[in-house]
């Protein structure tokens, strides 16, 4: 089934473990991918298999800024993955991530 067959999709979070996933599943079933990701918890091993695919692209860039997050957006469908493994650990409630402070609705 190719439901997103050259649908433009953003994936926020494109490079962490659930993102890249995600990513490998949308470019199977034919979307344009590209993923924003600052790498801040995300890997570059994840989205290794992704670089060279025709309907992928990489943007390297934090989704708080605003050019960053308008031109990341531009005519495409969003998937954004703001999941950490350790949200609930007190560490990260003493600390918490900066991954807390992004929330965009647009």
């Amino acid at each position: 089934m190719d439901l997103f067959k050259d649908i433009p999709v953003l994936v926020t979070g494109g490079a962490g473990f659930i993102g890249s996933n995600l990513t490998g599943r949308l470019l199977e079933e034919g979307a344009i991918v590209t993923c924003l990701d600052n790498f801040a918890t995300g890997h570059r091993y994840n989205i290794e298999p992704f670089l060279e695919h025709a309907n992928y692209r990489l943007i390297e860039g934090d989704i708080r800024d605003v050019n960053t997050c308008n031109e990341a957006c531009k005519n495409r469908l969003l998937f954004s993955i703001r999941l950490r493994w350790d949200l609930f650990r007190v560490q990260s409630m003493i600390r918490p991530p900066p991954m807390r402070s992004i929330s965009v609705v647009r």
